[in-house]
């Protein structure tokens, strides 16, 4: 692959980190973004405990059992480790969830992720045997903090110095974000097509699949119990999401400085990726296509929240 490539490779998947770091900030109000956590804290913890400790162990346990290579095993442990993708709110809204804890939720994954990925993945990788000579916590967290808790900070503080200035920056911001992140991926593959296809018969595609179907269980089965409500639906559905989709802002920037020199990890990593945005889109409008067909049946607590009609009082006769 030519270095050419390789610089525009690197410059897309920055362009996309720093441009939806500072997207996220400009639309960002501190003083209310986290309002709709407020009364919801038991599914909020649920998410939290699904991002950081049940999704890492289970995928933790379940690569013991695969013979994947050095390098595959890498990706998908910190695809376990990652969490708070900007997507997330995009596929609420498909899914005709609530928006706003979506956009909550996945904040508060992201600013969890940066101290924990860092300290976390180096030593589930000792734990499985992979060589990881420059996945350290300074590796991994040096970069975060340049290039993704900075621009976010500057997004917020024009946020909040500049309020009508953020409102029209933001969507061409989120705009670049988006073109980045679409032609970081083409040219990765078009740049590594070689070990794009040598991965097919590996099982790791399949895995790919099976891994945010899993996730999505895990956010489900964590949350819908710690939910009571009319309202259950609408909170369940974007924590199911938030577990499922991973970090992409976070995992675009290890695998360029990081673990830059393992290319297949960077490969696979962004092939998981794309699958899990398929898979997500999928459920989310398969989501919001069954609630229009049936917008009262939200589960057991809509029903019982909906108020029997009165029977109407006898009119009394005119005198």
């Amino acid at each position: 692959m030519s270095k050419t490539l390789l610089i525009f490779i690197v410059t897309f998947g920055l362009a996309f980190v720093v441009f939806a770091a500072l997207a996220a900030g400009l639309t960002t109000d501190l003083r209310t973004v986290f309002a709709p956590l407020r009364g919801r804290g038991l599914p909020t913890v649920g998410v939290l405990v699904a991002n950081f400790v049940v999704v890492p162990l289970l995928v933790w346990l379940s690569l013991q059992a695969f013979d994947f290579a050095a390098q595959a095993t890498m990706a998908f442990t910190l695809l376990s480790v990652v969490a708070g993708a900007p997507f997330v709110a995009m596929f609420t809204r498909v899914g005709r969830g609530d928006v706003a804890y979506a956009t909550a939720i996945s904040l508060l994954l992201l600013l969890v992720t940066i101290p924990f990925m860092p300290v976390v993945l180096p030593w589930l990788l000792s734990t499985l045997h992979v060589a990881h000579a420059n996945v350290t916590t300074w590796h991994l967290l040096k970069p975060l903090l340049w290039f993704l808790l900075l621009p976010l900070c500057i997004g917020l503080a024009v946020r909040w110095r500049y309020p009508g200035l953020a409102r029209e920056l933001a969507p061409h911001f989120g705009q670049v974000a988006l073109v980045g992140i679409a032609l970081h991926i083409v040219l990765m593959f078009v740049g590594f097509w070689d070990d794009v296809v040598a991965e097919v018969h590996t099982g790791e595609y399949l895995y790919s699949v099976l891994m945010p179907v899993g996730c999505l269980a895990v956010g489900y089965g964590l949350c819908r119990p710690l939910v009571r409500g009319a309202a259950s639906r609408d909170i369940v559905l974007p924590a199911s999401l938030g577990t499922a989709q991973k970090g992409s802002q976070a995992l675009i920037c290890s695998l360029i400085f990081a673990m830059g020199t393992y290319s297949v990890a960077g490969v696979v990593a962004l092939g998981s990726s794309v699958i899990t945005i398929v898979v997500l889109v999928l459920v989310a409008a398969e989501t919001g296509r069954r609630h229009e067909r049936h917008p009262a049946a939200t589960g057991p607590d809509a029903r019982a929240a909906v108020p029997e009609p009165r029977a109407a009082a006898p009119s009394r006769p005119a005198r």
